[in-house]
Order: structure tokens, then C-alpha cells, then sequence
């Protein structure tokens, strides 16, 4: 085995809900796939008042914010109006969008984390307890770290580790990222390892809003500056 080292970076992180979930109010239901099948799911019930809330007409979605107790951080869900639209808004959060002089701004990923486009709601929420990241959940960061521009630690006429160890010739021949997400009534609990503008328009809905996540969505985890877990 020519393994010399293993960098490890890993997090983790358990927040109960500020307002929990009622399991009595959990219910059997369908979860429609991207494919169109559909899947039995739990799915939790929540009536809140106040809750930060934003449609998103620009991506074509809706979100919400969930806060947990004695907690800085918050969980945000992003909901497209569509079915089957999860891939179309994955390629519009991660890019940018034109600002009023015709630039690129921040992505809309960081308008979406930003409670400053969100206002206080009333709103029903369906949210089905959920774990992502089951079974083998890793990521190769390889080509993603060489499109940052870290390409040096790899290859190994270049790659200099010699502030680190005096063992010669050392790169780095891969690095992979670990997550897990798991919700239920009570909170969220996430892990995660790693080995080594536009100004989206937010417009007001009606005074009770039901957000049933029923279909593919999006889920972050973030503190109160938009900084993703």
C-alpha cells in the first residue's frame, strides 16, 4: 500500500428544532421522484407564524427557514414550483445572474442563504423526514479542487510537502468528501468529512402559504451570514 498520509477535516453537527415537529402529526404520503415514480414517505406537519419565507419568481422556486434552538445556524429549503424542476434550479443557483448594469453578481446560491430577500410568513410546512448520504455518500473533490486552480498537490514532480514531512516526492492523489443528512421531527443532524447579482425578486404571496416538499428540493445548512455548514 504507497499511502503516506491521510488528511482528515470533519465536521459535525446536531440542532433540535426551535419550534419541533408534533409526531402525531406525521402522516403517510408520496414522494414524486425526478423520474416520476413515486416513493412512500413520513411526512411531517408544522402550522408556523413568522417564518421566513421568500418566492423566488426569478428561479422559479420557493423557500423557507427553519431556525434551531440555541443555534446561530439555520436550515434553508429551496423548493422548486415544478415537479421535475430540481436540474433546471441547480443550474440557475449556481450561476450568476445580470445586475442592474448588465454584470455578473454573486450566485444565486448566496442569495438563497441570505435571509435579507426573506419576510415573515405564516406558513403550513410539509417536510418528510429524510437522511441523505446513506451507504456510500463520498465525492471525488479532485477535478473541483484543479478547477479552483490547486492542481500543484498533484502531481508529483511539483507537489512540495516538505514543510510538512521530509518524506520525498509526496502528492496528493485524491480528495473525498463525506455527508450525511438526516431530519426528523425533533431536528437535523449532520456529518461531514474531508480527506485529503443579481437581486433575486421576492414577491409576496398570499397570507397563508402551504409548503408541501413533496418532490425533489434543495438543503442547506447555514449560519446567520450565509455561510453553508
Amino acid at each position: 500500500h504507497r499511502t503516506k498520509m491521510v488528511i482528515a477535516n470533519a465536521i459535525y453537527f446536531k440542532g433540535l428544532w426551535t419550534l419541533p415537529f408534533e409526531k402525531s402529526d406525521t402522516r403517510d404520503s408520496q414522494f414524486t421522484l425526478l423520474d416520476g415514480r413515486k416513493k412512500d414517505i413520513k411526512l411531517m406537519y408544522k402550522h408556523m407564524e413568522g417564518t421566513s419565507f421568500c418566492n423566488f419568481q426569478n428561479i422559479e422556486a420557493k423557500a423557507v427557514c427553519l431556525s434551531f434552538k440555541e443555534s446561530k445556524l439555520r436550515m434553508f429549503i429551496l423548493l422548486p414550483n415544478r415537479e421535475d424542476g430540481l436540474p433546471q434550479l441547480l443550474n440557475k443557483i449556481f450561476t450568476d445572474g445580470p445586475t442592474p448594469h448588465g454584470k455578473g453578481d454573486k450566485p444565486y446560491l448566496d442569495m438563497f442563504l441570505s435571509l435579507t430577500h426573506y419576510y415573515r410568513e405564516e406558513v403550513n410546512l410539509y417536510l418528510p423526514r429524510f437522511k441523505i448520504g446513506e451507504g456510500d455518500p463520498s465525492v471525488n473533490l479532485n477535478d473541483t479542487m484543479m478547477k479552483l486552480g490547486v492542481s500543484k498537490i498533484f502531481d508529483r514532480d511539483v507537489a512540495d510537502f516538505s514543510g510538512m514531512t521530509d518524506v520525498r516526492r509526496l502528492f496528493v492523489s485524491s480528495i473525498v468528501h463525506c455527508a450525511v443528512l438526516e431530519v426528523d421531527e425533533e431536528g437535523a443532524e449532520a456529518a461531514a468529512a474531508t480527506g485529503i447579482g443579481i437581486m433575486l425578486e421576492c414577491s409576496r404571496r398570499p397570507k397563508q402559504v402551504d409548503f408541501k416538499v413533496t418532490h425533489p428540493f434543495v438543503v442547506a445548512i447555514a449560519d446567520d451570514q450565509g455561510t453553508p455548514l
